[in-house]
């Protein structure tokens, strides 16, 4: 390990805090550039990490071959079911099931068979910033340091020493954060088509919980149940309270077998609502949950934070390489969908979270027109980006809803 006599040869051209998909991504397509890489994991893979674990197609052309054969599962089915839990079903469209545990650890993997260094058990204590524009960042693990030209913080939404000492802390709205509880057990699949799950269904739930929305996901072996709502929300009865109960309408309407034992869930925050207003700090970039990287519509993170951190990378490697300021990394990602997520993802959620029956009217339509169906369908699974959504859903309002009112 390095210390702090390091030669400059040995001084790494990027350091990554947190191995979550955003680190590992950002690791592999580092490495994979020629660049000089570590990685810092404070645990150990495989670790678990709540996650509903919905992979969009888009993702795979990023990923490495680990990552892309530790995908549990194509999904057969979407279904998306109003408060009422009256429902609109929609079938191949692209999108696959991952188990976090086993994805992240992949991605690690691909990370090192890239080149990158990998540390598990590394729990990163310091990041400072040295005279020479280097960084040292100090782990708890013997008080062993590395150098590292540039730094890529993947911790995930937090406000610690570690993030406010090159980054100086962000005030966030009172509604910014949202809280998620999930679950993730085992099951037999012979269970589940006992209950009428032969397929592997995505399933959401709007107003399952206040401005929100709960989901019951069937993978290979696996049932992951779980609810998203923005945080103050949630103060009467607690982001657990939302949970069981929306867990006891799953068993009362005959989703879960009445015995099943679910596993221990776990809850998380999550940023729901913009970006970070700056994700570049000197030569610190931010990636995935640290820099907002959420969908505020659907709660998807996964793709973004594998595409932030193949854009970090690519920053960080053309920096070196002739000198680009690092700040093209914040303008490249807010071109590749910044403006996707604050604005459009932005107005779609509230045009459709905004009340119960907004959330019913957006399944009514589903239900009685298929193209309004479609455009859900691929909004959620990222098929179609959220200003053409907007555009498209606006344009075939009128007719969705004479086609409800005369075929009900």
């Amino acid at each position: 390990m390095a210390n702090k006599n390091m030669t400059d040869k040995n001084i790494y051209d990027t350091a990554i805090v947190g191995g979550g998909p955003a680190g590992t991504a950002s690791a592999y397509h580092a490495a994979k550039l020629g660049l000089k890489t570590i990685l810092f994991e404070k645990n150990a893979y495989p670790r678990p990490k709540p996650c509903g674990g919905a992979l969009s197609a888009r993702c795979i052309p990023l990923l490495g071959e680990h990552a892309v054969d530790a995908i549990n599962c194509d999904v057969d089915e979407f279904r998306l079911y109003s408060p009422s839990f009256k429902c609109f079903t929609a079938r191949d469209l692209p999108g696959h099931f991952v188990l976090r545990e086993e994805f992240d650890e992949a991605m690690a993997k691909d990370a090192r068979a890239a080149g990158a260094a990998v540390l598990e058990n590394r729990r990163v204590k310091t990041v400072t910033p040295l005279p020479s524009g280097d960084y040292e960042i100090a782990t708890t693990a013997n008080e062993e340091t590395v150098t590292a030209r540039s730094v890529i913080l993947s911790t995930g939404f937090q406000k610690k020493a570690l993030i406010r000492s090159p980054v100086p802390p962000e005030t966030f709205e009172k509604d910014y954060l949202a809280m998620t509880v999930v679950s993730e057990t085992p099951i037999d699949n012979k269970v589940l088509e006992g209950v009428g799950f032969s397929e592997k269904i995505l399933g959401i739930f709007f107003g399952a919980v206040p401005n929100g929305y709960g989901w019951y996901f069937v993978k290979d072996g696996f049932v992951n149940i779980g609810i998203g709502a923005t945080a103050v929300l949630l103060e009467d009865v607690g982001p657990l309270g939302a949970y069981e109960r929306f867990v006891t309408v799953l068993r009362e309407k005959g989703f879960l077998p009445a015995d099943l034992e679910l596993a221990k869930e776990r809850a998380f925050p999550l940023p729901f609502k913009r970006t970070v207003k700056r994700s570049v700090f000197g030569n610190v970039l931010l990636v995935g949950d640290s820099a907002g990287f959420v969908s505020p519509l659907t709660g998807e993170g996964l793709y973004y934070a594998i595409k932030g951190g193949q854009l970090a990378a690519e920053a960080i490697f053309q920096n070196k390489k002739d000198g680009t300021p690092l700040v093209s990394y914040e303008k490249n990602w807010r071109k590749a969908f910044g403006k996707n997520l604050n604005r459009y993802g932005y107005l779609l959620r509230e045009a459709v979270y905004k009340s119960e029956a907004r959330m019913e009217l957006a399944v009514t339509l589903g239900r009685y027109d298929g193209k309004m169906a479609g455009l859900l369908n691929k909004a959620i699974y990222g098929v179609y980006s959220y200003k053409k959504t907007l555009r498209k859903s606006l344009f075939r309002l009128p007719v969705s809803i004479f086609k409800t009112i005369f075929k009900r």
